[in-house]
Protein backbone atom coordinates (compact mmCIF):
# COMPACT_ATOMS: atom_id res chain seq x y z
CA UNK A 1 0.00 0.00 0.00
CA UNK A 2 1.39 3.40 -1.00
CA UNK A 3 1.28 6.43 1.24
CA UNK A 4 -1.53 8.11 -0.64
CA UNK A 5 -3.52 4.85 -0.68
CA UNK A 6 -3.93 5.24 3.07
CA UNK A 7 -6.65 7.85 2.45
CA UNK A 8 -9.97 7.96 0.74
CA UNK A 9 -11.75 11.11 -0.37
CA UNK A 10 -10.59 14.70 -0.74
CA UNK A 11 -12.44 17.98 -0.25
CA UNK A 12 -10.13 21.00 0.09
CA UNK A 13 -9.15 22.90 -3.06
CA UNK A 14 -6.71 25.64 -3.94
CA UNK A 15 -8.28 29.13 -4.00
CA UNK A 16 -5.59 30.89 -6.04
CA UNK A 17 -2.18 30.46 -7.65
CA UNK A 18 0.53 32.93 -8.59
CA UNK A 19 3.35 32.07 -11.00
CA UNK A 20 6.61 33.95 -10.61
CA UNK A 21 8.99 34.42 -13.53
CA UNK A 22 11.75 32.54 -11.73
CA UNK A 23 12.37 30.38 -8.66
CA UNK A 24 10.55 31.60 -5.55
CA UNK A 25 13.50 31.83 -3.21
CA UNK A 26 11.88 33.34 -0.15
CA UNK A 27 8.50 34.41 1.24
CA UNK A 28 7.93 37.04 3.92
CA UNK A 29 4.33 37.04 5.18
CA UNK A 30 2.66 40.02 6.85
CA UNK A 31 -0.85 40.26 8.28
CA UNK A 32 -2.40 40.87 4.84
CA UNK A 33 0.37 40.44 2.30
CA UNK A 34 2.94 37.98 0.96
CA UNK A 35 6.26 39.50 -0.08
CA UNK A 36 8.35 37.27 -2.30
CA UNK A 37 11.87 37.02 -3.65
CA UNK A 38 12.29 35.40 -7.09
CA UNK A 39 15.73 34.45 -8.42
CA UNK A 40 17.07 33.47 -11.84
CA UNK A 41 20.05 31.26 -11.06
CA UNK A 42 21.46 31.44 -14.59
CA UNK A 43 21.35 35.18 -15.23
CA UNK A 44 21.97 36.01 -11.54
CA UNK A 45 19.05 38.38 -11.29
CA UNK A 46 16.55 38.81 -8.48
CA UNK A 47 13.12 40.43 -8.53
CA UNK A 48 10.57 40.99 -5.78
CA UNK A 49 6.77 40.88 -5.62
CA UNK A 50 3.97 41.62 -3.15
CA UNK A 51 0.61 39.82 -3.21
CA UNK A 52 -2.71 40.17 -1.47
CA UNK A 53 -2.61 37.19 0.89
CA UNK A 54 -6.35 36.44 0.47
CA UNK A 55 -6.74 36.86 -3.29
CA UNK A 56 -3.24 36.37 -4.69
CA UNK A 57 -3.55 39.56 -6.73
CA UNK A 58 -0.27 41.51 -6.98
CA UNK A 59 0.08 44.86 -5.32
CA UNK A 60 3.30 45.05 -7.34
CA UNK A 61 5.83 42.73 -8.96
CA UNK A 62 9.15 42.65 -10.86
CA UNK A 63 10.75 45.13 -8.46
CA UNK A 64 14.50 45.40 -9.11
CA UNK A 65 17.43 47.47 -7.86
CA UNK A 66 20.74 48.57 -9.31
CA UNK A 67 22.34 45.60 -7.55
CA UNK A 68 20.93 42.71 -9.57
CA UNK A 69 21.85 39.70 -7.41
CA UNK A 70 23.43 40.34 -4.01
CA UNK A 71 20.33 41.96 -2.51
CA UNK A 72 17.62 40.45 -0.31
CA UNK A 73 14.71 41.21 1.99
CA UNK A 74 15.77 42.40 5.44
CA UNK A 75 12.40 42.70 7.19
CA UNK A 76 9.13 44.60 7.21
CA UNK A 77 7.88 46.92 9.95
CA UNK A 78 4.49 48.60 9.83
CA UNK A 79 4.14 49.68 6.18
CA UNK A 80 7.87 49.88 5.34
CA UNK A 81 9.84 47.07 3.71
CA UNK A 82 13.62 47.01 4.15
CA UNK A 83 16.22 45.47 1.83
CA UNK A 84 19.92 44.87 2.29
CA UNK A 85 22.92 44.00 0.16
CA UNK A 86 25.83 41.76 1.16
CA UNK A 87 29.25 43.03 2.17
CA UNK A 88 30.91 40.51 -0.16
CA UNK A 89 29.49 37.55 -2.10
CA UNK A 90 31.13 35.03 0.23
CA UNK A 91 30.25 36.76 3.52
CA UNK A 92 26.78 37.03 5.07
CA UNK A 93 27.37 40.50 6.55
CA UNK A 94 24.76 43.00 5.44
CA UNK A 95 25.36 46.45 4.01
CA UNK A 96 23.25 49.33 2.70
CA UNK A 97 19.59 49.92 3.46
CA UNK A 98 16.77 50.44 0.99
CA UNK A 99 13.35 51.27 2.38
CA UNK A 100 10.24 50.97 0.21
CA UNK A 101 6.54 51.47 0.84
CA UNK A 102 4.93 48.03 1.16
CA UNK A 103 1.67 49.00 -0.55
CA UNK A 104 3.22 50.56 -3.67
CA UNK A 105 6.94 49.56 -3.77
CA UNK A 106 7.76 53.29 -3.88
CA UNK A 107 11.35 53.89 -2.81
CA UNK A 108 11.33 55.94 0.37
CA UNK A 109 15.03 56.27 1.15
CA UNK A 110 18.48 54.74 0.74
CA UNK A 111 21.34 54.61 3.22
CA UNK A 112 24.71 53.45 1.85
CA UNK A 113 26.67 53.73 5.10
CA UNK A 114 24.67 51.88 7.76
CA UNK A 115 23.19 48.47 8.53
CA UNK A 116 19.59 48.01 9.56
CA UNK A 117 19.11 46.50 13.03
CA UNK A 118 15.47 46.66 14.13
CA UNK A 119 12.50 48.99 14.42
CA UNK A 120 10.20 50.00 17.22
CA UNK A 121 7.20 52.24 16.84
CA UNK A 122 7.83 54.89 14.20
CA UNK A 123 11.62 54.75 14.33
CA UNK A 124 14.31 52.37 13.16
CA UNK A 125 17.75 51.63 14.54
CA UNK A 126 20.85 51.29 12.39
CA UNK A 127 24.54 50.75 13.02
CA UNK A 128 27.86 51.64 11.47
CA UNK A 129 30.97 49.59 12.11
CA UNK A 130 34.37 51.25 12.19
CA UNK A 131 37.85 49.81 12.67
CA UNK A 132 37.59 49.59 16.43
CA UNK A 133 34.03 50.51 17.33
CA UNK A 134 30.39 50.28 16.33
CA UNK A 135 28.04 53.24 16.50
CA UNK A 136 24.25 53.17 16.70
CA UNK A 137 21.66 55.66 15.44
CA UNK A 138 17.93 56.27 15.49
CA UNK A 139 16.29 57.00 12.13
CA UNK A 140 12.85 58.04 10.96
CA UNK A 141 11.11 55.09 9.27
CA UNK A 142 9.60 57.09 6.41
CA UNK A 143 12.51 59.43 5.61
CA UNK A 144 15.62 57.63 6.85
CA UNK A 145 16.80 60.85 8.50
CA UNK A 146 19.06 60.21 11.49
CA UNK A 147 17.62 61.89 14.55
CA UNK A 148 20.25 61.01 17.16
CA UNK A 149 23.11 58.73 18.13
CA UNK A 150 22.20 55.93 20.53
CA UNK A 151 24.49 54.30 23.07
CA UNK A 152 25.12 50.56 23.10
CA UNK A 153 23.42 50.42 26.51
CA UNK A 154 20.29 52.00 25.05
CA UNK A 155 20.32 49.53 22.15
CA UNK A 156 20.44 46.60 24.56
CA UNK A 157 17.61 48.06 26.63
CA UNK A 158 15.53 48.71 23.52
CA UNK A 159 16.04 45.19 22.24
CA UNK A 160 15.11 43.75 25.61
CA UNK A 161 12.00 45.91 25.75
CA UNK A 162 10.65 44.73 22.43
CA UNK A 163 7.49 42.82 23.19
CA UNK A 164 7.32 39.34 21.80
CA UNK A 165 4.68 39.49 19.09
CA UNK A 166 2.60 36.37 18.60
CA UNK A 167 2.67 35.99 14.84
CA UNK A 168 -0.21 34.42 12.93
CA UNK A 169 2.34 32.73 10.66
CA UNK A 170 3.15 29.09 11.39
CA UNK A 171 6.24 27.48 9.86
CA UNK A 172 6.75 23.72 9.52
CA UNK A 173 8.61 21.48 11.92
CA UNK A 174 10.71 18.49 10.92
CA UNK A 175 9.31 15.11 11.87
CA UNK A 176 11.93 13.10 13.70
CA UNK A 177 12.34 9.36 13.27
CA UNK A 178 10.10 7.48 15.66
CA UNK A 179 8.05 10.57 16.52
CA UNK A 180 4.58 9.62 17.75
CA UNK A 181 3.11 12.90 18.94
CA UNK A 182 -0.38 12.47 17.56
CA UNK A 183 -2.73 9.52 17.03
CA UNK A 184 -2.73 10.10 13.26
CA UNK A 185 1.03 9.41 13.27
CA UNK A 186 0.63 6.08 14.96
CA UNK A 187 -1.14 4.22 12.16
CA UNK A 188 -0.31 3.43 8.55
CA UNK A 189 0.22 7.10 7.74
CA UNK A 190 2.81 7.53 10.48
CA UNK A 191 4.76 4.46 9.38
CA UNK A 192 4.77 5.63 5.77
CA UNK A 193 5.85 9.14 6.68
CA UNK A 194 8.65 7.88 8.88
CA UNK A 195 9.86 5.81 5.94
CA UNK A 196 10.10 8.93 3.77
CA UNK A 197 13.43 10.67 3.25
CA UNK A 198 12.50 14.04 4.79
CA UNK A 199 9.17 15.12 6.28
CA UNK A 200 7.94 18.47 7.57
CA UNK A 201 4.55 19.11 9.14
CA UNK A 202 2.26 21.76 10.59
CA UNK A 203 -0.58 21.05 12.99
CA UNK A 204 -3.32 23.65 12.73
CA UNK A 205 -6.78 23.21 14.24
CA UNK A 206 -8.07 19.73 13.46
CA UNK A 207 -5.73 19.29 10.49
CA UNK A 208 -2.14 18.22 9.91
CA UNK A 209 -0.22 19.24 6.80
CA UNK A 210 2.70 17.10 5.67
CA UNK A 211 5.30 17.71 2.97
CA UNK A 212 7.67 14.82 2.38
CA UNK A 213 10.16 13.43 -0.14
CA UNK A 214 10.26 9.91 -1.56
CA UNK A 215 12.39 8.31 -4.29
CA UNK A 216 11.02 8.49 -7.82
CA UNK A 217 10.68 5.19 -9.62
CA UNK A 218 13.07 5.55 -12.54
CA UNK A 219 15.03 2.81 -14.28
CA UNK A 220 18.59 3.40 -15.45
CA UNK A 221 18.58 7.06 -14.54
CA UNK A 222 20.10 9.16 -11.79
CA UNK A 223 18.14 8.79 -8.56
CA UNK A 224 15.82 11.73 -7.88
CA UNK A 225 13.10 12.59 -5.40
CA UNK A 226 9.48 13.67 -5.61
CA UNK A 227 7.93 15.96 -3.02
CA UNK A 228 4.34 15.35 -1.97
CA UNK A 229 2.03 17.53 0.08
CA UNK A 230 -0.99 16.14 1.89
CA UNK A 231 -3.54 17.52 4.33
CA UNK A 232 -5.34 15.12 6.64
CA UNK A 233 -7.63 15.48 9.59
CA UNK A 234 -6.55 13.91 12.85
CA UNK A 235 -8.49 10.75 12.09
CA UNK A 236 -6.26 10.21 9.07
CA UNK A 237 -8.84 11.16 6.44
CA UNK A 238 -7.41 12.85 3.38
CA UNK A 239 -8.44 16.47 2.77
CA UNK A 240 -6.00 17.45 0.01
CA UNK A 241 -3.02 16.03 -1.87
CA UNK A 242 -0.63 17.14 -4.59
CA UNK A 243 2.80 16.33 -5.96
CA UNK A 244 4.55 19.68 -5.66
CA UNK A 245 8.03 18.89 -7.00
CA UNK A 246 9.63 16.17 -9.12
CA UNK A 247 13.17 15.43 -10.25
CA UNK A 248 14.61 16.87 -7.05
CA UNK A 249 18.23 16.02 -6.24
CA UNK A 250 17.97 16.59 -2.48
CA UNK A 251 15.33 17.77 0.03
CA UNK A 252 14.82 21.49 0.56
CA UNK A 253 13.09 22.77 3.71
CA UNK A 254 10.37 25.40 4.18
CA UNK A 255 8.31 24.89 1.03
CA UNK A 256 5.06 25.77 2.83
CA UNK A 257 3.63 27.84 5.69
CA UNK A 258 0.29 28.73 7.23
CA UNK A 259 -1.11 32.15 8.05
CA UNK A 260 -4.49 32.30 9.72
CA UNK A 261 -6.70 29.77 7.93
CA UNK A 262 -4.58 29.85 4.76
CA UNK A 263 -1.94 27.38 3.63
CA UNK A 264 0.66 28.62 1.14
CA UNK A 265 3.06 26.28 -0.65
CA UNK A 266 5.50 26.48 -3.54
CA UNK A 267 4.91 24.12 -6.47
CA UNK A 268 7.46 23.38 -9.20
CA UNK A 269 9.70 26.05 -7.65
CA UNK A 270 7.86 28.95 -9.35
CA UNK A 271 4.17 28.63 -8.47
CA UNK A 272 2.70 29.85 -5.21
CA UNK A 273 -0.51 28.04 -4.28
CA UNK A 274 -3.04 29.05 -1.60
CA UNK A 275 -5.49 26.68 0.11
CA UNK A 276 -8.16 27.88 2.52
CA UNK A 277 -8.18 25.27 5.30
CA UNK A 278 -11.65 26.31 6.48
CA UNK A 279 -13.50 25.94 3.19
Amino acid sequence: MGLLDVFQGSKLQSVWTYEAENIIWRLLPTATKLIGESRNLESKQVTFFCLNALTGKPFWQNLTFDEQWWVSIERVHQDVLFFHEFATPDLPDHKRIRAVEVETSKLLWVNDEHQFMFAKGNVGYVSKTGFENRNFYEVDLKSGVISREVTSKEIIELQNSLKEIVEATVFPKTMQNGEQQDPVLQGSLGKSLQASIYTEFIEIGDKIIFAFYEPEQKVGEEKTLAQRLIIADKRGKLQYQETINTGVAYPMPDSFLCMGSMLYYIKNKKILVAVDLER
